[in-house]
């Protein structure tokens, strides 16, 4: 099992997008591991950058990459970041109500990441551990609802 590597506790430079720049190629590495298939070309999507809409520069790069990729759902809790008529036919879905969903239909599964996700840490996590991570990384309603279910 990969282990992340640690926290960094400093902001600025040696960061990405608020993440040590360790921690944000581990989790690169993780979705690469997880969709293997996923990987779009950039000789696929950067012709479609240029021609993107949304009101963020930095969300075109990502708005093409669906499109190019044929994605149906985007998980973005950035309500403005991509418009549909950058991403048709894929629609936007906060991250949050999508997990719900899953969690609604299937609770035994979702339940078992969950523990799963906390098993694989360096420092094994506790599922309710694990729910308050996920609380304050965008996905409060799930983690309640989790709770309560397992």
């Amino acid at each position: 099992m990969v282990r992340p590597p640690p926290r960094g506790g400093r902001a600025g430079p040696g960061e990405y997008k608020g993440l040590a720049i360790e921690r944000a190629a581990y989790f690169c590495k993780c979705i690469r591991e997880a969709f293997p298939k996923g990987r779009i070309s950039p000789e696929t999507y950067l012709p479609l950058v240029a021609s993107r809409k949304g009101p963020d520069p930095d969300d075109h790069v990502h708005s093409a990459a669906v499109v190019a990729g044929g994605a149906t759902v985007v998980l973005s809790a950035d309500k403005t970041g991509y418009p549909p008529i950058d991403i048709a036919p894929a629609r936007r879905r906060n991250p949050d109500t999508f997990v719900l969903e899953l969690l609604r239909r299937y609770p035994r599964d979702l339940i078992g990441v969950v523990d799963a996700m906390g098993a694989s840490m360096r420092e094994p996590l506790t599922h309710g551990q694990v729910l308050d991570r996920l609380a304050t990384a965008g996905v409060p309603r799930f983690a309640a609802r989790a709770r309560e279910t397992g």
